[in-house]
This record gives C-alpha cells, structure tokens and sequence, in this order.
C-alpha cells in the first residue's frame, strides 16, 4: 500500500506534459486533413476521368486513416485526462481527511494508522483519553477505505474514456471500489499438536461432550450449536453457513447488529444518489461486533465480523436499494475464553483439535433486504434497540449440570 509520504508526494504534471502532447498532434493532423480536402477540391475542379477519380479515391483512404488517428489521439487524451482528474481527486479526499484529523488532535503515521496526538494525551485528564481514542478508531477504516481506493485505482484505470465509474466514496466509508475484507483468524490451539497424547481422561472427556451435545441439540433446542459443535467433531475443517435469518428472527442482539449495518447501508445509498450516482454498488468496511444474546447463537457464532454489499439503482423517481449484510466468523476456541452461560474455559474443548480429534473451520452466513424511497426523500429507518428474543426450552436439570 503507498505509505503517507509517497501519496503526499505524488506529481501529475507529466501528464499534462502528455496532454498537451497529444493537442499539438491533433493540430498538426488536423491540417493535414485541411490540406488534403484543399487538393481534392483542385483535383476536382482541374481534372476529369478516370485519373482524377483514382486521385481522389485515394485521397479518400489517406483522409479515413488521418481521422482514425485523430479519433484514437482523442481517446488517449480523455482517457489520460480522466486518469489525472481522478487521481488528483482520490489524492486530495486522503489529504483533505488526514487534515481534518489532525485538525482535531490525531496524528497519522506513514503507514496511515490514526493515533491521538502526543500533545493531546499530554495536555487532557484521563477522562478524556479513552473518548479520543475511541474517536480515532472510529476514522480509520474510512481512512483506510479512501488510501485503498486511491491506491487501486492504477488497477482499475479505463484504457478508454466510455464506459467507467470514477470511484465514489461516502462520508461514511462505503465505497464504489471493494475494500480489504481479509481476515486474520486466531488459532491458539493448533490442529494435531499433541497427536497421540491422549489419555483415559481424554476419551471419557469426548463421549461426555457428545452427550451434552445431544443434550443441547434435543433438550434445549439449540440445533445450530448443535450442528456447529458436530461439525467440529467431525474433524474436516472444511466451511460451514449458518442461518443468519433464522440468528436474525431469534436473537435481538443480532437483530440490532443487522439492522444497524441496514441503516448505514442505505444511508449510504442515498448519499450516493444525491452525488449524482445512479447505477453503482457499494460497499462498507468490514466491522467487529459482540456476541449474540441467546445461548444457541453465543455457541454458533460468538463475535463475529460483519460488512455489506449495497446494490443502488435509480429508476425515474425511484431510489431501489439491495443490501447484503456479511457475518463471517472462524468458529474456534481461545486459551484466555469460557462459555458465556457455563463457564467452562474453552481449553477443554481446544484439547480435542490438540489431540486432532476435532478441527476449527471458517463459517459464514448473510441476510438481504431491499428498500425503495423517492428522490430527494430519506430512506427507511430501522430500529437498533431491540429487546425480544427467541424464548428457547430448557430443562433446568439440564442447565444445572451441562457445561453447554
């Protein structure tokens, strides 16, 4: 990625060297276009037959090919002059951002990481700290949006002046150009690195966890933990979907998650067709959210990583939005974690992957909605407090002696 000082740096004037390159060739070809319409008019009016025809014939085929070449000058030229008022316009919203940054106390490194300003963290109680750094945390993935989309755009540049986009990015970081959605996955218990370590306690350990696993599956009704957890035992690694509809419908806190990434979305979508954009898809930066409020979903998916793809399109006086919400996890456990609702440390189960008796795997699902509202109106709103959940059936019995 071009670091802070590379962007801060870039020079365009080569290319208006280039462009008024280009216009001194145009001219020159324009006048020898005049100057073969000047001899076919002397041709014309001087000479008859068959001579004169055949003269003139090929002046015409000299003429066609000056005028393709005149028509391809004038493509490079758009296409380099659209490339320079893009490049320049991508340069000035990074700058334009970082100075309003900066402008209210955060620093940004060379390598685009937003942080307070040592004279801020110097000068404020701490009381005050941890809302800064809040503060920074909240710019930088629309940062890191606007420098990617600059940095992408050699990639995705026309080689013609028809037929492109210019890359359009929201005040709230969505953006016409995808972004990095890379995940970085932890895995603090490695597959097989005990391998033919297991003990008597082991075994007993795997056929208990089965049963607790029935019994969460057939008592409680957590038939998607039920599955996850099985799909672990199964040993494959390989990825899994969960029903993000159904977590959606069941569980309000997921409910608030989804909705709240609707409402940025086609706050979004608006911003764009107020800009001007009628036919573009954008999407937001990838974001991590908390765990679900039902036990079912805390062992299903946990904290998770969500982001949108928004479809906007305007149609007379019609704004139709399609929002894809993203939630992709690695469903896994960690050395320093315990199950929410038992306790147990997630150590007793990360023993099994240990063992290579069971495999973490990656698992993801999405919700879609459309919407549609009138130009120059606002867009639905979703409500993000939600409070009611899916009442699930337990067994206190159950519940008293499961670690599930």
């Amino acid at each position: 990625m071009v670091t802070k000082t590379e962007l801060y740096a870039l020079d365009l004037s080569s290319f208006t060297n280039a462009i008024e390159s280009l216009d001194n060739q145009l001219r020159a070809n324009q006048e020898k276009l005049d100057d073969i319409a000047h001899a076919k008019e002397t041709i014309a009016s001087g000479m008859q037959g068959q001579s004169a025809q055949a003269m003139i014939a090929k002046l015409d085929a000299l003429e066609q090919k000056i005028t393709d070449h005149i028509a391809s000058i004038q493509q490079t030229q758009a296409a380099i002059t659209n490339y320079r008022s893009t490049k320049q316009k991508l340069q000035r919203d990074v700058i334009d951002f970082v100075d309003e940054a900066e402008l209210d106390s955060l620093s940004v490194s060379n390598i685009w990481i937003i942080t307070p300003t040592d004279a801020y963290l110097g000068a404020v109680s701490p009381a005050y700290i941890g809302v800064k750094f809040i503060d920074a945390s909240t710019r930088q993935p629309i940062l890191n949006v606007l420098v990617r989309v600059f940095d992408q755009y050699d990639l995705q540049a026309p080689i013609t002046s028809t037929d492109f986009v210019t890359p359009f990015t929201t005040s709230g970081g969505f953006s016409t150009v995808e972004p990095d959605r890379t995940i970085e996955w932890d895995d603090d218990f490695k597959h097989g690195s005990k391998a033919g370590q297991d003990t008597p306690e082991d075994w007993a350990n795997w056929y208990t966890w089965e049963l607790y696993r029935q019994g969460a599956g057939w008592g409680l009704l957590h038939s998607d933990s039920y599955d996850f957890y099985g799909h672990f035992r199964e040993n494959t690694g390989t990825p899994k979907t969960f029903n993000y509809e159904k977590a959606y419908k069941d569980d309000a806190v997921i409910r608030n998650y989804v909705n709240t990434d609707l409402n940025a979305s086609l706050q979004a979508a608006n911003e764009a067709v107020k800009a001007g954009q009628t036919n573009v898809t954008l999407y937001s930066p990838k974001h991590a959210v908390g765990n679900p409020a039902t036990e079912n979903w805390q062992r299903t998916i946990g904290g998770h990583t969500m982001y949108t793809d928004t479809d906007v399109k305007v149609e007379g006086d019609t704004v139709t939005a399609t929002v894809t919400v993203y939630a992709r996890d690695r469903w896994n456990f960690n050395r320093d974690s315990s199950d929410i609702s038992s306790g147990t440390p997630d150590a007793v189960n990360g023993r099994f992957e240990e063992l290579g008796w069971g495999k973490s795997f990656n698992s993801s699902g999405s919700v879609t909605r459309t919407y549609t509202w009138k130009v120059g109106e606002e867009p639905p709103v979703l409500e993000t407090n939600t409070t009611e959940s899916y009442k699930e059936r337990k067994t206190n019995d159950y519940k008293k002696y499961s670690p599930l």
